[in-house]
């Protein structure tokens, strides 16, 4: 392989998984209304299959007190089902990549707004993703292990996080 295939193929590898995760991402927030609350348990079922669709079957998810260790895309699909969130919206940021073959080690940051289970104030999570992605037969990466590391929570109110209203445009 030439060094000009080399890259192109580390490019389209790494756009590759960036697809995965924002799909995760997509799928994820898919539970959730305009209404900032849970959609109806049909469309919950319909995202969760979905968003355990971007893990291999034999997946392994370490997410610390958001879920615990899960192993396998039917015990994935099962959690996301029965999110311990009633709304969250994801933003997942600045990923590293250290690709080796066919598996890739990825590390993500992670903006999340959130309000939790049997709560009403929102929160600003701020965490770390680690996942090792795998390249299947037909050339797509699916999220193989996935870690969560929560660096820090931060309560939102407008007394926390006064955002100013922009009337028009200004350089």
């Amino acid at each position: 392989m030439s060094d000009i295939e080399a890259r192109l193929a580390r490019v389209e590898a790494e756009l590759a998984i960036q697809h995965t995760q924002a799909r995760y991402a997509a799928f994820a927030d898919a539970k959730y209304g305009a209404d900032r609350q849970r959609v109806a348990a049909e469309a919950m079922t319909a995202a969760a299959v979905g968003q355990a669709s971007c893990f291999t079957q034999d997946a392994v998810w370490e997410g610390g007190e958001f879920g615990g260790e899960i192993t396998g895309r039917t015990g994935l699909t099962e959690w996301f089902a029965r999110p311990p969130w009633h709304f969250a919206l994801h933003y997942y940021l600045a990923p590293e990549f250290a690709l080796d073959g066919n598996t890739a080690q990825t590390r993500w940051r992670l903006w999340q707004i959130g309000i939790r289970d049997g709560e009403v104030a929102p929160v600003l999570l701020g965490g770390i993703t680690r996942q090792r992605f795998e390249r299947q037969f037909d050339g797509s990466w699916l999220i193989a292990t996935m870690r969560f590391e929560q660096v820090q929570i931060f309560p939102l109110s407008a007394g926390h996080m006064p955002v100013p209203v922009a009337t028009e445009f200004s350089r």
